[in-house]
């Protein structure tokens, strides 16, 4: 079964092997009535198989969906592609707005270690790849920042000195060698041209190093 979805007075649902793991139980039942000429409101299924698509896309809704619901031409299908459209933009939004689009996945926060230490950065929602790329939209690299705040003017490229470590190669682990105390580690998410995004995707840890 190539479909994604399923109307629910649809025949192709006699050819699916299993419609419960397919369609979910309650989407198999309202198929199977609706095939048999029962009063079943007018709507469709939207198959699991959708579901494990839209976290292999990265939580992005699959162009082939959209166009299947675009055929329907319903007042449903019109409604999921708006409530679609909202959930994908407040989502984005969010992201942004919290900046959790980036993590620091080593070392852990509060740890006790030894220079030289490993900072290893995680993104969800971003693409890292190498500066010499250019600047495009929802990629770039991390940028490591010791014992300083974020820069204030976003709309500038970070600086660079012992204090701004750039990761313009694309990599996502560094090596930094640091005083015996107490420590500070941000990362921030930059462009190509190491200018932030506006909405700082940023992590922050604090470590001891003995």
């Amino acid at each position: 079964m190539n479909k994604l979805i399923l109307n629910f007075k649809s025949r192709d649902s006699k050819k699916i092997k299993s419609p419960k793991n397919f369609l979910g139980g309650k989407g198999a039942n309202l198929s199977e009535m609706g095939r048999m000429g029962l009063p079943v409101p007018p709507g469709f299924t939207i198959s699991t198989k959708v579901c494990e698509i839209f976290y292999k896309d990265k939580k992005k809704l699959s162009s082939k969906l959209i166009k299947e619901i675009r055929k329907m031409n319903t007042i449903q299908s019109r409604l999921f592609i708006l409530l679609s459209v909202l959930f994908t933009a407040t989502n984005a939004f969010a992201q942004g707005q919290h900046g959790n689009a980036v993590t620091i996945t080593n070392p852990p926060n509060g740890a006790v270690v030894s220079s030289p230490v490993k900072v290893c950065m995680d993104t969800e929602g971003v693409e890292v790849q190498p500066a010499k790329k250019g600047v495009n939209e929802g990629k770039g690299h991390h940028h490591i920042i010791v014992d300083a705040e974020l820069p204030k003017d976003l709309n500038q490229p970070i600086g660079k000195d012992a204090k701004h470590i750039h990761m313009g190669d694309g990599s996502t682990c560094k090596e930094i060698k640091l005083s015996v105390g107490k420590h500070i580690i941000r990362t921030l998410f930059g462009k190509g041209n190491h200018v932030p995004y506006n909405s700082p995707l940023t992590a922050t840890i604090t470590i001891n190093v003995k």
